[in-house]
């Protein structure tokens, strides 16, 4: 089973070793939430920013609203929902029930 706190050690351990960068990849596309969450502190040393999930998504969709359209077609909701967000609640409990929420909402959305 994927462990988020030994990946962080094991990236901040190639990092010292002198890697120049480490990919993350499906790791977190699958669970954003433990592996980018944790990922200015555990790699960088920056301090915790204690936010919880509904404090990065409504700041998410603050961001999310600025960028919307703003490239001719794109980005369009999709774009900015699908990929980003599926997974955010990723082990937790209703973390189905949230992905398929998400991702029937986003395939009739329209702007």
């Amino acid at each position: 089973m994927f462990n988020p706190s030994q990946f962080l050690r094991c990236a901040n351990g190639a990092l010292k070793a002198g890697a120049h960068g480490v990919m993350v990849g499906r790791a977190a596309y699958h669970n954003p939430w433990h592996i980018l969450g944790h990922v200015d502190s555990a790699i960088y040393g920056a301090p915790s920013s204690d936010l919880t999930r509904r404090q990065v998504l409504e700041k998410y969709q603050v961001y999310g609203d600025s960028v919307l359209g703003q490239y001719g077609l794109g980005p369009t909701v999709r774009d900015i929902v699908k990929v980003p967000l599926l997974g955010f609640f990723h082990s937790e409990p209703g973390n189905g029930l949230w992905k398929r929420k998400a991702d029937s909402a986003v395939q009739t959305c329209t702007v």
